[in-house]
């Protein structure tokens, strides 16, 4: 059974998360709508009120213990929330399409993740990457 607590921690884990989708989807916003070979840095910021996401200070969110378990680097978070973001989101679908220039190509590809992201390296190709 859920307590008020949990329940909290429940809408502030999918608040938290949802803020990182829409993040990530405005950096390929952005990238579409300006020269594909510039890259725009991501900073995973909680934009919404400080109250939403006070039960994360005491229990982190479920991304966060991914990525911490995980030993996951920006751009790897970053490969992970364009994946959720399929999911949670419609307009991720539209947004790929448009990027590859082919409405077929409706998903997320390392080539999307290579040029929409500042950060992005090779380490994801290491055998020593988690």
């Amino acid at each position: 059974m859920d307590t008020p607590a949990s329940t909290n921690w429940y809408q502030a884990n999918f608040q938290y998360l949802q803020t990182a989708v829409n993040q990530v989807r405005q950096v390929l916003e952005d990238t579409i709508n300006r020269d594909q070979n510039q890259t725009s840095p991501l900073r995973l910021e909680t934009t919404l009120a400080p109250d939403a996401f006070a039960p994360l200070q005491t229990k982190p969110s479920a991304l966060e213990t991914l990525c911490s378990i995980c030993k996951l680097s920006p751009f790897e978070q970053y490969i992970l929330l364009l994946c959720v973001g399929m999911e949670l989101d419609r307009k991720f679908k539209v947004l790929c399409a448009k990027f590859h220039g082919h409405p077929d190509q409706n998903h997320p590809t390392l080539n999307l993740a290579f040029a929409t992201f500042s950060d992005a390296n090779l380490r994801v190709f290491s055998s020593k990457s988690p």
